[in-house]
């Protein structure tokens, strides 16, 4: 049972057995709980201040555009430097952002745009570090446990999304946004020190190369690349046309009336699921053929959402939504693989910064797509033809793009010393 239960469980050899690794880990999760403060304290406090819910609209907006190019900029900026540096470097531009937000939520009237300034300098430091973080996994634990590296990741960030907002909301509550703010301020300092004591991890690209020019060799090696090509593609479909989180307030008035509570559930579900199957996830140490792994679940996550539109009631809603998130979490682990592995060591920089774009502007646009579909036809044709409509463009992405279904990491380990930095 004991042998049953450690084949089941998420591996940590990564973390036993590379120190860098260990700090890069701490940091970073230390750094996911300390964001969901802001990202809960933000909109409350615009919405504190104005009472609208445009304002809180026009921020996402705002920040948008930015979120987009820097994650880019940042994936090509990862590959030609010291990634420790820049990524300690990045989270204290993230700290300077967050003391704006500390010492405009102490003024009288807390000022609108300082909101708008500060916020927006917060996610651009997110924005260009999280390409350099991620891309340094392989570098920090070798290629045999970069599956596993991410599963860890996994576990990290369901934990950060499903116990971050909802300390954050006590905090908010008892308080204020002050305080909030101050939680994220002083994660980004725990993140700092914690990671600087990594070693140096020296760049992949030797020379004074333009970013630009980086930029646009990684997006021609893009698309010479079906396997990475399909992986983000596969994501995109995803999130654009099967993900429901703008109409749960919808569902939670029309299916749930009386019960208000089950909005904040339907908010948690998938998070849960994710978080069961990121801890479950000992698989992920053996599995190789990670195309297939991300087409199965994507289909199961479109047929998860198809069916949270059609069914009834609290428990058969939550569940076909922990289903979803299960399914979405075990292909985000594959998907992760899958650019680690099969991206050259001088490109994994920016192919990081290509995943955080499309991570990060897919549910925007996933948002506005069921928001007008729902407005056309309702709310639940919206979610079912969402699910259903991911199936088929999955389907159709396993026939064109056949060496991305198939695609399996090679079981040996890198050469050019990948694995170095596993040391106690």
């Amino acid at each position: 049972m004991r042998q049953r239960l450690a084949g089941v469980a998420v591996d940590i050899t990564p973390l036993r057995r590379s120190r860098d690794f260990r700090f890069l880990y701490a940091g970073t999760a230390v750094g996911q709980i300390g964001s969901a403060f802001t990202t809960v304290a933000v909109p409350f406090q615009i919405y504190d201040l104005t009472g609208s819910t445009l304002a809180i609209g026009l921020f996402g907006a705002v920040t948008l555009v930015p979120l987009l190019v820097l994650n880019v900029v940042g994936g090509a900026i990862a590959d030609k430097v010291e990634r420790r540096r820049w990524i300690v470097g990045c989270q204290l531009l993230g700290l300077t952002g967050t003391l704006g937000l500390v010492v405009n939520s102490t003024l009288d009237q807390p000022n609108l745009v300082a909101i708008y300034v500060f916020g927006a300098i917060d996610i651009c430091a997110f924005a260009l570090g999280a390409p350099a973080e991620r891309a340094s996994v392989i570098r920090v634990v070798g290629r045999e446990h970069v599956p596993s590296a991410m599963a860890l990741k996994a576990v990290s960030s369901s934990l950060a999304h499903v116990a971050g907002p909802a300390l954050a909301g006590v905090v908010l509550a008892s308080v204020g946004t002050t305080w909030a703010y101050a939680v994220d301020a002083s994660t980004f300092v725990i993140a700092a020190v914690v990671i600087s004591r990594m070693r140096p991890l020296q760049p992949e690209i030797v020379g004074m190369n333009p970013t630009f020019g980086l930029v646009v060799d990684g997006m021609r090696h893009l698309r010479r690349q079906p396997v990475l090509l399909g992986s983000f593609v596969s994501d995109l479909n995803a999130m654009v046309l099967a993900l429901p989180v703008a109409l749960f307030p919808a569902v939670a008035v029309l299916r749930f009336p009386d019960q208000p509570h089950v909005l904040g559930l339907l908010y948690a579900a998938p998070f849960a699921g994710s978080l069961v199957a990121s801890l479950a996830s000992g698989w992920a140490r053996r599995v190789t053929a990670h195309g297939r792994v991300v087409t199965v679940c994507i289909i199961v996550w479109g047929l998860a959402i198809a069916a949270f539109g059609l069914v009834d009631g609290v428990v058969l809603s939550l569940l076909a939504l922990a289903v979803g998130g299960a399914a979405d979490m075990i292909s985000g682990i594959s998907r992760q693989a899958i650019l680690q592995l099969a991206s050259p060591p001088e490109l994994v920089g920016r192919m990081e910064g290509v995943g955080m774009a499309i991570w990060s502007g897919g549910p925007r646009l996933g948002d506005l797509r069921a928001g007008s579909v729902a407005s056309f036809t309702s709310v639940n044709v919206a979610i079912v033809s969402g699910g259903l409509g991911c199936v088929a463009v999955m389907l159709v992405l396993a026939r064109t793009l056949p060496g991305f279904a198939r695609y399996r990491a090679p079981r040996d380990d890198a050469p050019d010393g990948a694995g170095a930095s596993i040391t106690v």
